[in-house]
């Protein structure tokens, strides 16, 4: 089943349109997580496709609903943190042929199809609705709960997987050679650190509503109390350390207003 993109109706783009329309008749009703690892082991069942296949399972088995009664499918294809799959690398067949492979071998190793997903999981029998969500988990789930409003499906499955390849990131893949087109270029390509675009949408936040950087502080700081709770977390596992507000007012700036603190760790 091909998935197409995600259409921009979706979404509530203008101001002024009041509560949403299906308020209180979508509910997020199970959560699935995979193992975690900072590096792929080469093995079939840590592939971004093979556990990817896990958290899926875990959602149904945590929402306590039968398989065969989801109807949608709603999902990122992309899974890169940046390193893509190197050029002339051997596509590992032993993992290639452990699944139900499409006609892409990376599909299920370095990407994500709906088709890859629904020839692996064979307990999905009534899935009518697909449709990708591409960018990050809020915007697949922003998709789907639209499409449960909508009626287009009333069960669905969200799924965002990631794969952590070696390399640095954002250097592989279109970002590799000397010429982007269009705006890549002005973000991919000249060194625009890589949450300068969500630093942009929150000046514009602060200057329109008379906010501040300094306010998000105790956001931060229950961020990461949170974050230690989540034991499949890299900063449960490996650095269980509090950050407290003064840590956050006194970081240094990486693309004003988001300092250190609000950016990811490469890890």
């Amino acid at each position: 089943m091909n998935a197409p993109d995600n259409p921009e109706v979706l979404f509530r783009t203008e101001e002024g349109l009041g509560l949403w329309e299906h308020r209180g008749k979508v509910a997020a009703v199970g959560i699935g997580h995979s193992p975690t690892a900072r590096r792929w082991d080469g093995s079939p069942e840590y592939s971004v496709g093979g556990l990817s296949l896990t958290a899926l399972r875990r959602a149904i088995e945590d929402a306590g609903v039968d398989p065969a009664d989801i109807d949608g499918l709603v999902m990122d294809p992309v899974t890169t943190t940046g390193a893509w799959w190197p050029a002339g690398r051997e596509v590992p067949r032993n993992v290639v042929e452990a699944f139900n492979p499409t006609d892409d071998p990376l599909d299920g190793i370095a990407q994500l199809s709906a088709e890859w997903v629904l020839g692996n999981m064979p307990e999905l029998t009534d899935i009518g609705f697909t449709m990708y969500g591409n960018g990050c988990m809020a915007r697949a789930l922003c998709i789907a709960a639209q499409a449960i409003g909508d009626g287009l499906a009333h069960t669905c499955l969200v799924l965002k997987g990631w794969h952590n390849f070696e390399g640095r990131y954002y250097q592989g893949g279109s970002n590799s050679g000397s010429a982007l087109p269009g705006r890549s270029a002005l973000h991919s390509l000249w060194g625009a650190p890589v949450c300068y675009g969500t630093a942009l949408q929150f000046a514009e936040y602060c200057r329109k509503y008379g906010k501040s950087h300094d306010m998000m502080a105790p956001f931060i700081e229950n961020s990461r109390r949170n974050g230690l709770m989540f034991p499949e977390g890299y900063w449960a596992q490996h650095r269980p350390e509090e950050i407290t507000p003064e840590d956050y007012l006194h970081a240094r700036w990486i693309a004003k207003p988001a300092n250190l603190f609000d950016n990811d760790l490469p890890i």
